[in-house]
């Protein structure tokens, strides 16, 4: 045994076994020595495996919630690119463009009226909400992560002008008395988290 780790035990160990009123026999010192050095050793073994047993948790973790989030974004790309969604967001760019600065207006007129073009109109403005509303809804129950839904999704000059250009307007003349506040906190959400900004 090392002379220093010797004098260490005999020192500290054998006053703590007068202490106790055991034997201090250089035998006894050892045994006790031998017992503690190990149990100490066995301690940083355990710690170190459930280190690692905690790491490999939290990779396996972290792994499941990447892959959660590569199908969850997927399914949107493809929704996003639809033939359904494709086809409602191109009467809405349409609708705003054939009627200008009161197409938000002229678009309430016809809901009012029940006329089938408002109808139409109106179905697909509530299939690009409910759309964005969900990403939304994803994004704060974190679900997605905001950096990968902006990267694929929303920062490109479409989704923007889409966003405050043509559905805010929509949604504020049509949510007039009817949940305005819901439909304000999707816009205000947009326009914060990925710094949107409503053209002239």
């Amino acid at each position: 045994m090392n002379p220093d780790f010797r004098i260490f035990f005999e020192g500290h160990l054998g006053l703590l076994l007068l202490q106790r009123g055991l034997p201090t026999s250089g035998l006894y010192v050892v045994f006790w020595s031998i017992f503690f050095t190990g149990s100490f050793a066995g301690l940083i073994t355990m710690c170190h495996l459930v280190y690692k047993a905690t790491k490999a948790v939290q990779t396996a973790a972290a792994e499941t919630r990447r892959a959660a989030q590569s199908s969850l974004l997927s399914q949107l790309v493809v929704e996003y690119s639809s033939p359904g969604m494709t086809a409602a967001m191109r009467a809405l760019f349409r609708w705003r463009d054939d009627h200008k600065a009161d197409f938000a207006e002229q678009y309430q007129q016809l809901v009012d009226t029940r006329a089938a073009l408002g109808d139409e109109l109106d179905n697909c403005r509530r299939m690009v909400f409910r759309y964005f509303h969900k990403v939304k809804t994803f994004c704060q129950a974190e679900l997605l992560d905001p950096n990968l839904v902006e990267k694929w999704l929303i920062r490109n000059d479409v989704a923007e002008d889409l966003v405050l250009n043509i559905l805010e307007p929509l949604e504020t003349v049509h949510g007039k008395a009817f949940k305005k506040r819901y439909r304000e906190e999707l816009f205000e959400y947009y326009r914060e988290k990925f710094e949107m900004a409503r053209g002239s």
